[in-house]
């Protein structure tokens, strides 16, 4: 909603409807001075006021009103779109005196259709067709209904009193109200109504006759010429009931013709009552009807003879009437909104039969039976056959009262028309398959030979060329497994001889540092020894950091562990302990390689730096990811801690994790010494030739 400081003012009703409903929306300030049309004060609701511009809806909401037609008011409210005309919802409103109501303009049907004279006090004449209490309206209200050809108007008297529908029914008035109407979500008039505050608005000018004073007429004169007019007065008629269609139609027949009959209301009928019909002559695509009827009750009567319907084109002469026809069922039955239809072929068209749909539909009733059915005879026509000069239906329904009421005369033959050319459609189907077929397979062998001459020559050249790269490929294959066992036997010698005689080495070295301490000169040169065995050990280990290490050439990951435990804790230092839990899965050389130096770099910083009594080595195995872990109980070095220069140190655990696309973490250990973790994932893991 747009603040209303962004508009002007709205100050008349005609300015109001003039916003479009984009600008209604905006809720723009509205200040009116105008006269009280129209006010439901039972409901506090539908105000209507009108000024020299226009008349206008408005909104009371909850504010409560206290006037009535005829006084000058001066309200306050913003604008709405409303659902058919832009309207004002009222926030306050200022009692100004005593008014004069503004002179009512006369209009007709078209106008009140359009809706052209929305909200303003008009005058409208015509003959009441029905009055009756709204059931839907709460409090009642008195409903008069107008009707021409095409449309429905609607009065309703809020304060009826003292007038009665009977009254009214038949009477030619003339009514003063205000034209307001029922609308859709487009924003499109339905049906023009006439509010009248009480029933000073309606004059009576011509005084229904009493019905009973109103001469019988015959259906068979309806509709035909007299020689006289007759005005739109109604008519009464007596007749047997013939059938019903709720709550449309009722049927009705006396010995000169039939006729369709709209009630209002609807009443309870059986099929041979004899009843006193009272309604409106009216046509509507040159079917004839009687409307807005009310009929009587008066005995019972006997059906009139069923009339047989031979042709389509009969059906407009039988109008009404209730007729027989036979014809072949040209469908399966359908069922649709508990009503069973059936499409039957008789001579010069199709016919449509409906029936109440009680009960399963008989099994006899397949395309190509012969049935027969009674039932009240429509016909209906179109635009295009209304034009010619002797219309003929374009449409003929036959509504039966029951299942009961259509009977089986002959079951449909095997070989039906539609069979037979479902028949003969498939059988030409399978012979245009069939030749498709053969020539398609013709085509086929042909390229197939010349494909199997094509592969024949290349099968002879790739043949030459596998001989080729055989040859090829085990020289080169000679020439790896020479390059191997040679960085095998340099691993093996290299591991053996110097990895761990350095290690002894360095801790011979520290011991003797400590035991010399009380001389300086010799606690000097054992330190620069210990450097330059420290730095002997890192160019070493960067030497052997591809190369296959000799415990994985005969065992896995797992033995090879073990063995490196054993052959440590044959000499002096920490305590070497593995242990292997879980199921242990084949892996790639590379792989097992990496996972045994990780070993071998966790062991030798925990031997370097920890100075720990106690070694530990977990590896892991589960279905996902396997986990290795190195542990000391020593004086423990937190993860992000700087390494010495020129060692690989914890940043050759991480390079290790990464060239198996695993994870490292180095964390300070429960109880004292440092663990490093490597966690490698098992499914999806990289090639050999990956990790290498």
């Amino acid at each position: 909603m747009w603040p209303a400081a962004l508009h002007a003012e709205v100050t008349t009703c005609g300015q109001v409807h003039a916003l479009s409903v984009a600008e209604a929306k905006q809720a723009q300030p509205v200040r009116i001075e105008a006269v009280v049309t129209f006010f439901d004060w039972r409901t506090n609701s539908a105000l209507i006021l009108q000024d020299a511009t226009g008349a206008v809806y408005v909104v009371v909401n909850r504010v409560p009103f206290h006037g009535k037609p005829g006084d000058r008011v001066e309200i306050s409210g913003v604008t709405g779109p409303g659902g058919f005309a832009p309207i004002v919802q009222l926030t306050s409103y200022r009692h100004l005196g005593e008014g004069t109501l503004p002179e009512p303009v006369t209009v007709g049907v078209e106008d009140l259709r359009l809706g052209v004279r929305d909200c303003q006090r008009v005058t409208f004449r015509g003959r009441v067709r029905a009055a009756s209490f709204g059931a839907e309206f709460d409090p009642p209200r008195l409903v008069l209904e107008f009707q021409d050809q095409e449309t429905v108007v609607h009065a309703h008297l809020f304060d009826w009193q003292p007038l009665t529908p009977e009254a009214l029914v038949d009477a030619e008035v003339e009514i003063t109200g205000v034209a307001v109407g029922t609308f859709n979500q487009r924003r499109q008039m339905l049906r023009p109504i006439i509010y009248l505050q009480d029933s000073s608005g309606l004059r009576v000018s011509d005084p229904p006759r009493p019905l009973a004073e109103v001469p019988l007429s015959t259906i068979g004169e309806l509709f035909t010429y007299r020689g006289e007019p007759s005005g739109e007065n109604r008519v009464r008629l007596q007749g047997v009931l013939l059938g019903a269609s709720r709550p449309d139609w009722l049927a009705v027949a006396d010995g000169t013709g039939a006729v369709l009959v709209r009630p209002a209301p609807f009443p309870d009928l059986k099929v041979g009552d004899e009843v006193m019909v009272s309604g409106y002559p009216a046509l509507r695509d040159l079917r004839r009807y009687l409307t807005t009827a009310r009929i009587e009750v008066v005995g019972r009567a006997a059906l009139p003879p069923v009339r047989r319907l031979g042709k389509f084109q009969e059906a407009s002469n039988l109008d009404g009437w209730r007729v027989r026809v036979e014809g072949e069922l040209v469908e399966p039955p359908a069922v649709l909104n508990g009503v069973v239809r059936l499409r039957l072929a008789v001579p010069g068209g199709m016919l449509l039969v409906e029936a109440p749909a009680v009960g399963p539909v008989p099994p006899g009733w397949q395309p190509g039976a012969r049935l027969a059915a009674v039932g009240i005879c429509r016909a209906e026509f179109s635009a295009e056959a209304m034009a010619r000069r002797f219309p003929e239906p374009d449409r003929v329904a036959l509504s039966a009262a029951g299942i009961e009421d259509i009977t089986l005369l002959s079951r449909a033959p095997w070989w039906t028309p539609r069979r037979l050319a479902y028949a003969i459609s498939t059988l030409l189907v399978l012979l245009g398959v069939s030749g498709l077929g053969l020539w398609r397979l013709r085509e086929m062998t042909l390229r197939l030979t010349a494909r199997g001459r094509e592969l024949a020559q290349a099968e002879l050249l790739r043949t030459t060329q596998l001989h080729e790269q055989i040859a090829a490929q085990h020289e080169q294959q000679v020439t790896f497994q020479a390059v191997l066992g040679e960085r095998q036997r340099l691993s093996q010698e290299l591991h053996d001889s110097m990895e761990q005689q350095f290690a002894s080495l360095s801790l011979r070295l520290e011991a003797a540092a400590g035991e010399k301490a009380k001389g300086s000169e010799p606690s000097r040169l054992l330190a620069g020894a210990r450097a330059m065995i420290e730095e002997s050990r890192g160019e070493l280990r960067r030497c052997i950091w591809g190369l296959r290490a000799r415990a994985l050439e005969h065992g896995t990951i797992g033995s090879a562990l073990a063995e490196l435990a054993r052959q440590h804790n044959e000499g002096a230092g920490p305590r070497l302990t593995f242990a292997e839990n879980g199921a242990p899965q084949a892996l790639a050389a590379a792989m097992e390689n990496h996972l045994f130096r990780f070993a071998q770099e966790g062991i030798a910083n925990a031997l370097k730096h920890a100075q720990a009594s106690h070694i530990f080595i977990h590896l892991d195995w589960t279905p996902e990811k396997l986990l290795l872990q190195i542990e000391d109980d020593g004086r423990g070095l937190p993860a992000d801690s700087p390494e010495p220069a020129g060692r690989l140190g914890l940043a050759s655990l991480r390079q290790r994790g990464t060239a198996l696309a695993g994870t490292v973490a180095v964390t300070a250990r429960p109880g004292g010494g440092l663990r490093a973790v490597l966690e490698v994932p098992l499914a999806g893991a990289p090639s050999v030739a990956s990790i290498s």
